[in-house]
């Protein structure tokens, strides 16, 4: 069920031709797992005369905008309605519509923000050793969502030795250690998981 998500009423923002926005960004929260976020830009035509919507174009397919119509008389309010579909993706989702007036060169862009879970979060996001230094382990601390498993562990070079071990329901511990430094490398770590959701999440690791 998609949920409806209201953008902070911001009064004074800079008027785009006739039409005044209540706010260029709008946030949403996709964490409770609905299949489509659903959000509203609210304007205001403020100007000395009618405005007319001449295009409405989303930064991709996954994003639709739709208006009832296009013509706005003098001190006429409206809402331009977004529909985001979620599908597969996770994390933080920036997506962008771009609004010409009829007579306009010039575009208003408005950004929706989704904020989706992600099944499987690692920290830190990257692991580096310096050149010559002793080899030394450095952890990765992995946390999943309830219903997803960590699964295979693999790094692209057998020069990086890793080590799981679970530190508690749905929280994992990966020591990492290279086997020299005498030389710079770079591979990376896939960290694969599956359940509810299936995928991996890659660590790039260097020896600069």
């Amino acid at each position: 069920m998609a949920g409806i998500f209201w953008g902070p009423v911001i009064f004074g923002l800079p008027a785009y031709a006739g039409l005044q926005w209540e706010a260029t960004t709008v946030q949403a929260d996709g964490s409770s797992g609905q299949d489509r976020v659903t959000a509203k830009f609210r304007f205001k035509n403020t100007g000395g005369q009618e405005v007319t919507i001449a295009s409405i174009r989303p930064s991709c397919g996954c994003t639709t905008a739709a208006l009832p119509k296009t013509r706005f008389a003098v001190g006429e309010a409206g809402e331009l309605t977004v529909l985001f579909t979620v599908g597969g993706r996770t994390g933080m989702q920036r997506k962008t519509i771009e609004v010409r007036e009829v007579g306009e060169k010039a575009t208003m862009v408005l950004t929706l923000e989704v904020s989706l879970p992600e099944p499987l979060k690692v920290v830190p996001l990257a692991l580096e050793w310096k050149k010559g230094e002793t080899p030394v382990t450095r952890d990765i601390e992995v946390s999943a969502l309830s219903g997803v498993n960590l699964g295979e562990v693999e790094s692209t070079l057998p020069l990086f030795e890793t080590q799981t071990r679970k530190t508690c329901e749905g929280a994992w511990t990966i020591s990492v250690r290279p086997k020299a430094s005498d030389a710079p490398a770079t591979a990376l770590l896939r960290v694969h998981f599956g359940g509810g959701s299936s995928g991996a999440v890659v660590v790039p690791l260097r020896i600069r």
